[in-house]
């Protein structure tokens, strides 16, 4: 249930396919968690966490009528997210300090910082990544996004020294005269 912790432990290396939506408090995929069947498919149903998602083995994924909502910190530390066909609303921090973030095709919602380590991978799949809270949001780590974008009038995005952002496609900056 909604105040529930789900864990995926190094135990158990089963794979498990959603035939339903799903509202747990925190869902903790951990390191031992490997091997081919090592996976969480979405298969077409909604996730969604009260508080955190963390990855640290196995294999989330996201189908084309999936979306993840993540009421706390998003953080990748090895295992693989894989929400190319999905949505992801993260409404806290996005963190990949090891392991795969395959971004949606479509819409990333991140309402905290955005942290990207060297050594781990976030593909952006052509779709967007919003910053949508009003909250300053830290932008670290050399990332290439597609589409960026500040859909809040005033918001401050901050890029850390000595790191690269690229935008291959388009970048949107929403605000005021002399407030972006």
């Amino acid at each position: 249930g909604a105040g529930d912790t789900a864990i995926f432990d190094g135990s158990d290396t089963d794979g498990v396919t959603l035939t339903g939506n799903v509202s747990v408090a925190v869902l903790t995929m951990q390191a031992g968690y490997t091997g081919a069947n090592a996976k969480l498919d979405a298969n077409g149903s909604d996730i969604t966490t009260t508080s955190t998602l963390t990855i640290t083995g196995g294999e989330l994924e996201l189908d084309a009528s999936s979306d993840l909502t993540v009421g706390g910190a998003l953080t990748v530390n090895g295992g693989l997210l894989d929400g190319a066909s999905g949505t992801i609303d993260a409404n806290s921090s996005v963190t990949i300090s090891s392991g795969t973030l395959i971004a949606p095709s479509g819409n990333f919602n991140v309402a905290g910082d955005f942290a990207h380590s060297i050594g781990a991978t976030f593909t952006n799949s052509s779709g967007t990544v919003t910053f949508d809270s009003s909250a300053t949001a830290v932008i670290s780590g050399d990332t290439t996004f597609n589409n960026l974008t500040c859909s809040t009038a005033g918001k401050q995005l901050t890029f850390t020294a000595g790191t690269t952002q690229t935008v291959a496609g388009t970048l949107t900056l929403t605000g005021a005269p002399g407030n972006l």
